[in-house]
């Protein structure tokens, strides 16, 4: 559906729906750092994203 989805794994809840996307998501990468947490979603309309989770 061209989504992306964060669950709570713990819970089995979803926390959030990343909607917006023009083409499936093809990789998804994630990334904790001290500043954040952040992922990157790569779409086969050739676009890469980087969103940071709040």
């Amino acid at each position: 559906d061209n989504t992306v989805r964060l669950w709570d794994v713990n819970s089995g809840q979803c926390l959030a729906v990343v909607q917006g996307f023009h083409g499936l998501i093809t990789s998804i990468t994630w990334n904790p750092t001290p500043n954040g947490t952040y992922f990157a979603t790569g779409c086969n309309d050739m676009s890469v994203r980087v969103w940071q989770v709040i």
